[in-house]
């Protein structure tokens, strides 16, 4: 492959592993918490549900 090939598959690569960094970092830590039984407050977990609401509606808004 050219130079040009690599730098257009880095930059799709990027663009993949950021654009869903909220959601994957909430799974991985909500992984984390149930195997050690963590139990999180409520406002935890709506401002978990907001940072994924809010990732999801940039990734539509990104794509348009």
């Amino acid at each position: 492959m050219t130079e040009k090939n690599h730098e257009k598959q880095l930059d799709a690569a990027q663009e993949i592993v950021g654009d869903s960094v909220v959601a994957y970092a909430t799974t991985f830590v909500r992984m984390l918490e149930e195997s050690a039984d963590i139990q999180l407050s409520d406002e935890a977990k709506l401002t978990r549900v907001i940072l994924l609401e809010l990732e999801r509606i940039y990734n539509h808004l990104r794509t348009m």
